[in-house]
């Protein structure tokens, strides 16, 4: 045995075939580097967290977030979710609901630290496996930049499952790895049960099922019993913590899911003909999860005419999917192959928010760790071209790259999925890295032809970006602005939309009319109506006949005291939906408020028509011009108001209230006339237009007669339960009854 423990057990490029992977001695020295690299990973994750919080969307999840949150919710407070066959694998919203549980409900700040706590022992994990396999510099080499690896930072601290999947499949590899030709049935018990939890968080780890058995033979030829019986064990690991949620599954819904019935939606959002092989959607279905879902449902009911079960939907969607390869196959080749450039892009794609925006605005610590896929992705191909000379022996990671990589390729490429792989792939490019230092020393330049010729290729790969990309990423920047804006964080909401803005415009891209109201609304809401215009008149510019624009444009305008252009929008939004009742009611307070009542009147007649209850609008309008003396005109609206509503006690008691307020003893009269006929009307039961003629009465020197209106209206408004206008009308009579006249 090898007793420099810094010398891997084989040499750099793992040329002994049949070295046995043993745990080298210097347990200490590696207790010390294990430490090194938790407590580094935990350090930066922590700093990284702690910066987050003032991302918008920390404790408001949207999309994938949001139901994991909803599902986690639901475990910890012991309701049921869902009350069939599971759709999604349930053990990451159960590790969420277990955190809520001890932590509390919605509790995102411990459900990020348990997080980054797990996420700093996977780079502690992948050090383990490092050390079993190669040597302490590749391990410590991998571990620290696993650490300092932004992305997997990026993971740590959202409610996605990569995470949990991570460490559960470092785990699993390490298990493999250390069974590999052990004579330990109980051992490969246990690597089942290690792949048998892992595929309860995300399913597509099973495909490394049959390859597993097909490696147990060859590790142990010729003993084909004895394979027999380590295959079986491992079947009997891996079918252990996977049956309970079947028959789970079968007892809520009588249909056969072996743990999610999500499959088929799955391979045809990455398999249609409109699918661009990274997003997450399938066109035309909404954006949150919940109607995004039932859309999944009635598509493929509405395409059979019958209610489906979920298996159903799920083969359903298989189907079509293969319909597709069958249809047109050089497109789903071309799209197969775009995809599997899309995995090995330096781009990490994203479908719930854009990395690169989180660490623009919201993790400076993000922007100073320069390691990614770039680097990553074509040291890692290296490393894993140098495991072929102990290919036997290293089957669980260069197995698993390629299998892992197919099982998302197959699907759709996103960075989340990506990310067990990217882990592994740390791992062999450390192994590459120090491969290449090595034959350098060695001057084995053959050798290293051959690795630049792999590096280059890879390079190039790795360099290109993704086609249809959001280069600036608009789409971020308006999600989270109108996040904000719904935050009440308006501040916050403009400076995003506004940069949004002057991005679109240094490129010329054209934004939609809605991102300009955004950014008007923001702006408005902190009473910078001035800087509002311009947002508003682009909106304008790009969709002419936009109501919430043309109703805030003329907002604006009016609260800046030009009145006489406010009446263009208002009377645009009456042009183009006469029935729109504020738009009338807008309109109307414009003219008034340029003293052209009666072009003001048909608008608020037509908006009291549309919705009687903005009847209640003559009533503000009037009073209001009447403080400003112009009481003949709120006399004007109110008559006309009467005259086309005459049911509406509101109009009549304000009628009567501003007539018995006027100088004129005519007016006064009138108004005892018209309360006494609306008192009829009502029946003598309506409290408002009792006191309101009361009070008429009292301003034409009739005491006694307002006093038994008032003692009528008091008995109707007791009655009645109105508490607040008793209590006007009791001061009102004490007022009547000391016989003071106005």
């Amino acid at each position: 045995m090898n007793q420099q423990s810094d010398k891997p057990d084989a040499d750099a490029s793992g040329t002994l075939e049949n070295a046995t992977i043993v745990q080298k001695p210097g347990y200490g020295r590696d207790a010390l580097c294990l430490l090194l690299i938790i407590a580094t990973a935990f350090v930066l994750r922590l700093i990284y967290i702690l910066q987050l919080r003032d991302n918008p969307y920390f404790d408001t999840p949207v999309m994938d977030p949001l139901y994991h949150h909803d599902w986690a919710r639901a475990f910890a407070a012991g309701e049921t979710f869902w009350d069939q066959a599971y759709f999604r694998a349930p053990l990451y919203p159960w590790f969420l609901g277990v955190i809520y549980k001890i932590f509390g409900v919605g509790n995102f700040m411990a459900a990020r630290i348990v997080q980054i706590s797990l996420g700093s022992l996977s780079c502690g994990m992948l050090y383990l496996v490092g050390r079993l396999v190669f040597s302490r510099s590749v391990a410590l080499i991998a571990g620290l930049t696993a650490a300092t690896y932004w992305i997997f930072m990026y993971f740590d601290g959202e409610l996605l499952i990569p995470v949990l999947i991570i460490f559960l499949d470092l785990v699993l590899l390490w298990l493999l790895l250390w069974t590999g030709d052990k004579i330990k049935p109980l051992a490969w018990g246990v690597c089942g049960l290690a792949l048998g939890v892992s595929a309860i968080a995300r399913p597509n780890i099973l495909l490394m099922a049959p390859p597993l058995v097909v490696w147990i033979f060859v590790m142990h030829r010729p003993r084909w019993r004895r394979s027999f019986g380590y295959a079986f064990c491992l079947f009997l690991g891996t079918i252990a913590p996977i049956l309970p949620i079947t028959i789970r599954n079968y007892a809520a819904s009588q249909e056969f899911a072996l743990i999610a019935t999500q499959g088929g939606v799955n391979y045809y959002i990455g398999n249609n003909p409109d699918s661009d092989g990274k997003s997450a959607v399938i066109r035309g279905d909404p954006g949150a999860w919940k109607p995004c879902y039932q859309a999944q449902i009635d598509r493929a009911e509405l395409a059979l005419g019958r209610q489906l079960k979920a298996t159903e939907v799920s083969q359903w969607y298989f189907q079509m999917a293969l319909r597709f390869f069958r249809t047109q196959p050089s497109k789903a080749l071309n799209l197969t192959l775009k995809k599997l450039g899309y995995f090995w892009s330096h781009y990490e794609l994203w479908n719930n928010q854009d990395m690169r925006f989180v660490a623009e605005y919201h993790t400076p610590i993000a922007r100073w760790l320069p390691v990614g896929f770039w680097l990553v992705g074509p040291l890692g191909v290296l490393g894993w071209c140098l495991c072929f000379a102990r290919a036997r022996r290293l089957f669980p990671l260069w197995g698993f790259v390629l299998i892992y990589m197919t099982s998302v390729v197959l699907f759709f490429v996103c960075a989340r999925f990506r990310a067990p792989v990217a882990f592994v792939l740390v791992l062999l490019a450390a192994h590459a890295a120090c491969w290449l230092v090595q034959s350098v020393r060695r001057a084995q330049w053959r050798k290293l032809t051959l690795a630049a010729f792999v590096l280059i290729v890879m390079g190039l790969i790795a360099a290109r970006t993704p086609e249809n990309i959001d280069e600036h990423m608009f789409q971020q920047h308006q999600a989270t602005g109108m996040r904000l804006r719904y935050q009440k964080k308006f501040p916050e909401a403009e400076v995003i939309l506004a940069e949004m803005t002057r991005r679109a415009d240094a490129v010329g891209e054209p934004l939609e009319a809605r991102v300009w109201l955004a950014l008007a609304l923001s702006r408005v809401e902190q009473d910078k109506h001035q800087q509002a215009l311009a947002p508003l008149q682009r909106a304008l510019e790009i969709r002419p006949a936009y109501p919430e624009a043309l109703g805030l444009y003329g907002y604006v305008l009016t609260m800046l005291g030009r009145d006489e252009q406010a009446l263009d929008p208002f009377q645009a939004m009456v042009d183009y939906d006469p029935d729109d009742a504020p738009a009338r009611l807008n309109l109307t307070r414009v003219l008034l408020g340029l003293h052209r009542g009666r072009e003001a009147m048909p608008h608020l007649i037509r908006a009291v028509e549309i919705d009687e209850r903005n009847a209640r609008v003559f009533v503000d309008v009037a009073y209001t011009l009447c403080d400003q003396d112009r009481r003949s005109d709120a006399l004007m609206l109110l008559r006309a108001g009467v005259e086309r509503f005459p049911e509406n006690a509101a109009l009549a008691t304000a009628l009567i209230r501003t007539l018995a307020e006027s100088p004129s003893i005519a007016a006064r009269v009138e108004a005892v006339r018209i309360g006494e006929t609306a008192c009829e009307r009502t029946r003598y039961d309506d409290a408002r237009i009792l006191a309101a003629t009361a009070e008429a009465q009292f301003s034409i020197n009739r005491p006694e007669q307002a006093a038994g209106m008032a003692m009528q209206a008091l008995e109707v408004a007791r009655r009645h339960g109105l508490t607040e206008l008793s209590t006007e009308i009791e001061q009102a009579l004490n007022r009547y009854e000391s016989g003071n006249t106005p």
